[in-house]
């Protein structure tokens, strides 16, 4: 046999590969998309991440320029040595130095009740212990904040307060604000509107879809772009919402979730010295859209190149794969039964050999299925007289089996009629011998009652122990009930006569021959001995029979 040589499709379909290079280039745009993703992808992040820390910071600072200026006002002594008038004089000073943020400046005593207001020359009798910012003054904490809802904005607004120490005359008034050693004397609190806070949020423009928002240590919302969410008369709790909830479990930086309506988003979360939160979130959708729209540009290219060497390629295997169609043609019809069916012979490659290994093949199957033919037909032959054989026997078996059920049935019937008729008449005949003493002994116990009852109106008195005799055997219950007690045991006699009598004609042991037949008796006694069955059960009704009769004639059977 000749070596194929460079004829042969082991050295064609690799020098074909090879040329089209399609491998070496996806790899290479592939490599190439999936670093410049990552670039883009980390640029997305850093932009998101700086965007954040840029409301940190804007945040922080109004933090400390409000928590210098509270603390500087809680080392001034004279907040609560002056009288109410000089007090509310100097917060109204203050408040109209700041007036475009600050809309209350108030001290309280150490009791909780404020003893000047700046907005207010009258001041109501509430305390206000229980407040948070109160609470935390009070107790020593040199800052403390609580978010509200103003009432008089129906926004957001922020309450700082500190306490107010006794100055110790041997140290200055900032080493007795710093060491936190004095007597707190007070409480002084600012209540500051959080609109440049709401405009910082609100100046944060990320894109189509991000956008920032600022909460407390609680998760409440402080300031929305959206200033419906922060109007109303309590404070939006945003606890539950993904990112504020994975910032209250202490962490920061990077979260990605999805929303109620299936839309995932990418956060950037950063804790405040201060304990609140700054946040800047923003539609995946929209912070790896250059990604995107890089990755949809290289698969665009990947199937132009794709689709321009498939062309090629298609071309190329029309000479290559047109034997082997003709190769599979010729098998398909082999496989039908067209024996004579043979494949041309074209060069000396692999198919070329395929094709007359082929051919020998088909001729051999030829031959080989004509002797199965014939074998298979004598098979067949011998089958088909095998099966007709176990048909024939499995009728007879069959048959057999049925005489047997019925001779068997037969024998069981019997049986029953028999010992259905011996019981019968065994219970017959004391049946019939009580039921036919029942009318005597009723007879003798009336007799007996009377002669009593004539004895008790003989005006005659008895014993005294015929007395007690009376009395114990409740003599006036027997008389009552005794005919009741006679009238049941009837009754229960003439059923079990009606029983027996059922039982009798069911069995007919004694009427074997062919004779005229009464059908209503026969289904009396049947609804007689099914009378049990048809009584009432818990959760079952009792079933009740209406028979109706015609005029039926009698009917030639065997009872």
């Amino acid at each position: 046999m000749n070596k194929p040589g460079l004829n042969s499709l082991k050295f064609k379909i690799p020098l074909f590969v090879l040329l089209s290079v399609i491998p070496a280039m996806l790899t290479a745009i592939g490599l190439t998309s999936y670093r410049a993703a990552k670039i883009l992808h980390k640029e997305a992040e850093k932009d998101l991440a700086s965007q954040a820390q840029a409301l940190a910071m804007q945040v922080s600072q109004w933090d400390k320029m409000n928590t210098l200026a509270l603390q500087n006002l809680s080392k001034n002594l004279s907040l609560i040595n002056t009288n109410s008038t000089q007090l509310k004089s100097s917060l109204v000073i203050l408040q109209n130095s700041y007036k475009d943020y600050l809309w209350s400046v108030g001290v309280a005593n150490p009791e909780g009740n404020f003893i000047a207001l700046s907005e207010s020359n009258k001041i109501e009798p509430i305390n206000y212990s229980d407040r948070e910012w109160f609470q935390g003054a009070i107790s020593g904490n040199s800052i403390t904040r609580e978010i509200i809802i103003s009432r008089r904005s129906g926004e957001p607004a922020a309450i700082f307060s500190a306490p107010i120490r006794e100055q110790n005359p041997l140290i200055s008034s900032e080493q007795s604000f710093a060491s936190s050693s004095g007597k707190i004397i007070g409480v002084i609190r600012l209540g500051i509107l959080l609109n440049e806070l709401a405009e910082a949020v609100g100046a944060n423009k990320i894109g189509e879809t991000g956008l920032a928002i600022l909460v407390d240590h609680q998760g409440q919302l402080i300031a929305h772009p959206n200033s419906q969410l922060t109007s109303g008369e309590k404070l939006t709790d945003l606890s539950l919402y993904p990112p504020v909830k994975h910032l209250l479990n202490d962490h920061q930086g990077l979260f990605d979730f999805t929303d109620d309506q299936g839309v995932r988003w990418l956060s950037y979360s950063i804790h405040l010295d201060n304990k609140w939160g700054a946040i800047v979130l923003k539609k995946q959708s929209e912070v790896f859209m250059q990604v995107r729209e890089f990755w949809q540009l290289a698969i665009t290219i990947a199937i132009f190149s794709t689709v321009g060497i498939g062309i090629l390629m298609a071309l190329l295997a029309h000479r290559l794969i047109k034997p082997i169609s003709d190769l599979t043609e010729a098998v398909a019809q082999v496989s039908q039964g067209k024996w004579h069916r043979k494949v041309e012979v074209r060069g000396q490659d692999e198919l070329a050999i395929l094709a007359r290994t082929f051919n020998s093949m088909a001729k051999a199957l030829k031959e080989s299925f004509s002797r199965l033919t014939e074998m298979n037909e004598d098979l067949q032959a011998s089958e088909m007289r095998k099966r007709e054989k176990a048909i024939a026997l499995e009728q007879s078996l069959q048959k057999l089996q049925q005489a047997q059920s019925q001779l068997i049935q037969t024998e069981k019937m019997s049986s029953l009629g028999q010992m259905v008729a011996g019981v019968a008449h065994e219970i017959n005949n004391p049946v019939n011998f009580i039921h036919g003493n029942l009318v005597y002994l009723r007879r003798y116990t009336q007799d007996l009652l009377e002669l009593i009852e004539l004895y008790q109106q003989s005006g005659t008195q008895p014993p005294i122990e015929i007395i007690q005799k009376i009395e114990d055997i409740e003599l006036d219950f027997i008389q009552e009930d005794i005919d009741k007690l006679l009238k049941s045991m009837n009754e229960g006699s003439s059923r079990i006569r009606e029983i027996v009598q059922s039982l009798r004609i069911f069995s007919r042991l004694d009427e074997s021959e062919l004779k005229p037949v009464d059908l209503k008796t026969g289904i009396d006694s049947t609804l007689m001995l099914l009378q049990y069955r048809l009584k009432g059960q818990p959760g079952y009704p009792d079933i009740e029979v209406i028979t109706i009769y015609e005029n039926l004639p009698l009917v030639e059977c065997y009872p």
